[in-house]
């Protein structure tokens, strides 16, 4: 008697665009394993598909911008993608664009606990540039920033 255990391989997320959990590198790299157990006998156009059918959003949107030719040519496909998500632009970009939101989210706290600071201009100069600040201390109260 022959025991046959299915095959339970983990579910392959889609990859959408950089910021998501995992670098794009290491997300093809794992979906490349997953890909040569799946696919019996893989073609250049059903590599292709198989990993088209994996995006989403700005990664798929990125696919749709390669002619056709191009979009069922694996190598072709892996490098466009590659080119545009794994680079370290690309990384600093969405870090940036993530760090810049949170300092928005902070600014438009800080006027809706303290309504009466309308310009919220002076949260961005330096310290030291108030009136008011010590030599030996650079912490100021409302009132001295004020003045």
């Amino acid at each position: 008697m022959i025991n046959v255990f299915p095959l339970e391989l983990p579910a392959i997320p889609l990859f959408t665009e950089i910021g998501d959990e995992k670098p794009f590198s290491l997300w093809l790299r794992r979906f490349e394993d997953i890909q040569r157990i799946v696919l019996a006998a893989p073609t250049d156009k059903r590599k292709s598909y198989f990993l088209t059918a994996h995006l989403d959003g700005l990664a798929r949107d990125k696919v749709d911008e390669l002619p056709k030719e191009a979009r069922t040519n694996h190598a072709e496909l892996r490098s466009h993608l590659k080119t545009y998500f794994d680079t370290l632009q690309s990384h600093i970009g969405k870090r940036l664009s993530i760090v810049n939101y949170a300092i928005m989210e902070l600014l438009l706290r800080v006027q809706r606990c303290c309504p009466f600071l309308a310009d919220s201009a002076f949260l961005l100069r330096p310290v030291a540039s108030c009136r008011g600040v010590t030599p030996k201390r650079n912490i100021l109260t409302v009132t001295q920033i004020l003045k």
